[in-house]
């Protein structure tokens, strides 16, 4: 992940694309961003922008991402940026004392969704 930074404002922020799959078509997304930064849209441009690159640049497949379900602004990201959620996982992570869910997003790019048996609607 490239971060780019401002020494008068410290971190911004990051954005990137991670293979974790044993396919290469699909990849993983992770972002994040200052609490400076927060709600200006910031991550929801970059996610933007990471998918077109992935989807006409790179011809990926399908990216996915995850949140936790106790951070909505993420989900809204990726909303925004077109995925559609795919799996809740139920007390998938201990963290201050307590379960938390993490859910999964996904996005098949458009060029590619007839490949898919199960196509996005």
């Amino acid at each position: 992940m490239q971060t780019r930074r401002d020494r008068s404002l410290g971190r911004s922020g990051e954005i990137g694309l991670q293979y974790p799959s044993g396919c290469r078509s699909i990849y993983s997304v992770g972002f994040s961003v200052g609490h400076q930064f927060w709600n200006q849209g910031i991550c929801t441009e970059a996610l933007k922008q990471l998918v077109r690159f992935a989807f006409e640049e790179l011809k990926l497949h399908k990216l996915f991402g995850d949140n936790d379900a106790d951070n909505p602004a993420s989900g809204r990201v990726f909303e925004k940026a077109g995925f559609r959620q795919e799996v809740v996982q139920k007390g998938q992570e201990w963290r201050d004392g307590e379960y938390v869910d993490k859910i999964w997003w996904g996005l098949i790019n458009p060029a590619s969704e007839a490949h898919t048996s199960g196509k996005q609607k």
